[in-house]
């Protein structure tokens, strides 16, 4: 096993690594089902709709596989995210 050093952040006058939260505050995204539980870390991360992303992503994409000689319609569809907050901020 390799040991790396601590890292430290640049706090003037400081020699100590930060805390979190207090100093620096971390946060995550995605909020996954799997992995924000079993990280060990409580972050506060975004949650991104995937469902709602696919639900509004597989119209578009069928309409533009079936568009076979014309390209198709650009655009932007945003879709809503939320904060979920634990210790980490």
């Amino acid at each position: 096993m390799v040991e790396v050093a601590r890292p430290t952040a640049g706090f003037p006058g400081r020699a100590r690594v930060p805390g979190v939260p207090g100093d620096i505050a971390v946060i995550g995204c995605d909020n996954g089902d799997i992995m924000a539980p079993a990280g060990g870390l409580p972050l506060t991360t975004v949650d991104v709709d995937l469902t709602e992303i696919g639900r509004v992503a597989a119209p578009r994409l069928l309409e533009a596989v079936d568009a076979e000689d014309t390209d198709p319609e650009p655009g932007v569809h945003a879709v809503p995210c939320r904060r979920v907050v634990r210790e980490s901020s």
